[in-house]
């Protein structure tokens, strides 16, 4: 039983991994969940530079790569939501 099979019509997968290998794994689901299921590439930030880091000789790595699948991209259903910024600070402090 493939990884796809296990997923509902509607469901989602959201995978990550690190930058050296992101493009092996993006083949690697294309194949499984059909490239046309492909909703997003989200980059999720993990640090910020400091003065060290920006003395070294090469580009910093300070993200992560998701991938983003659905099995069925024609019934799939993202429920997206924003927080407000005031909320969002509120809750930072709790």
């Amino acid at each position: 039983m493939s990884l796809r099979e296990l997923l509902s019509e509607d469901g989602f997968i959201f995978v990550t991994i690190d930058f050296s290998e992101t493009h092996y794994l993006k083949v690697l689901m294309d194949e499984v969940f059909r490239r046309r299921n492909f909703q997003r590439e989200i980059i999720w930030r993990i640090g910020w530079l400091s003065g060290f880091e920006k003395k070294a000789k090469n580009f910093i790595k300070n993200h992560d790569t998701i991938l983003y699948y659905s099995k069925n991209k024609e019934v799939a259903y993202f429920n997206k939501q924003y927080i407000q910024f005031l909320l969002y600070k509120s809750l930072k402090q709790d």
